[in-house]
C-alpha cells in the first residue's frame, strides 16, 4: 500500500494512524512517500493520495475529508526572549517563518489585511517540517495546522482570535480502489480518523 502524503502530514498526522492500520491489518505493508509534490495516481505512483486540493482526473475518485484550522506559533523560548504577549496581533514586527517559493502563507496572510512580500520572513523553506523545526527551536514564528501546533508542548499559540482560515483535506485514490479490499479499507480508516482532527 502506498500512500502519498504532504511531509507535515506524514510526519505529524500519518505514524498514530497508520500504526493503528498495522495493529488491526499486520499483513498490509505500507509505503509512505512524503512529499509536497504531486504524484500521480493514474500512473499508480501511489495507491492513495491526501492532498491539500481536490483532484479533477476521471479516473480518480476524490473525496473531501474537512478543512483543517490553521494557527500561528511560537517557541515558548522565543516567546519569553522577546516578551511577546501571546495575544497580540502585531505579527510584523517579529521573526516569522515562511516559505521560499511557495505563496501560501503570503495569501493567507495577505487575506488578513497584510501586505507583505516574500522578504518579510526572516527564515525561508519550502519543507514544512524544517520550518515547524525552526519554530521548535525559537527561531521565530511560524505557522501550522492547530492540530499538530497545540499538541507541541514547546510552543504556544499566538494571537488565537485572529482567523489565519483552513486548509482542505482531500483522500484521493484510483477507481480501482473499488474493487482492492485493501485499498479502500485503508482508505476509509485515514477518512475516519482523519475527519476527527477538525
Amino acid at each position: 500500500m502506498r500512500i502519498s502524503a504532504s511531509q507535515i502530514v506524514a510526519t505529524d498526522i500519518l505514524p498514530t494512524i497508520l500504526s493503528e492500520i498495522h495493529a488491526q491489518e499486520p499483513d498490509i505493508q505500507i509505503e509512505v512517500v512524503a512529499t509536497d509534490e504531486t504524484d500521480n495516481l493514474l500512473r499508480r505512483e501511489a495507491d492513495i493520495a491526501l492532498r491539500m486540493y481536490q483532484t479533477t482526473p476521471l479516473d480518480v475518485i476524490a473525496k473531501k475529508v474537512t478543512e483543517i484550522e490553521l494557527g500561528i506559533y511560537g517557541a515558548h523560548s522565543y516567546l519569553e526572549c522577546i516578551n511577546m504577549p501571546p495575544a497580540t496581533s502585531n505579527l510584523i514586527d517579529h521573526d516569522l517563518i515562511g516559505c521560499d517559493r511557495s505563496e501560501l502563507i503570503i495569501d493567507g496572510m495577505r487575506k488578513m489585511g497584510y501586505e507583505i512580500t516574500r522578504d518579510v520572513f526572516k527564515f525561508r523553506s519550502d519543507d514544512q517540517v524544517v520550518c515547524w523545526q525552526m519554530v521548535l527551536a525559537g527561531f521565530g514564528i511560524g505557522f501550522n495546522q492547530v492540530v499538530i501546533g497545540d499538541a507541541g508542548s514547546r510552543v504556544q499559540r499566538i494571537a488565537p482570535a485572529m482567523p489565519m482560515g483552513t486548509m482542505p483535506i482531500w483522500l484521493a485514490a484510483h477507481t480501482g480502489l473499488k474493487i482492492n479490499s485493501r485499498v479502500r479499507y485503508v482508505f476509509d480508516v485515514l477518512y475516519a480518523r482523519i475527519h476527527k482532527l477538525h
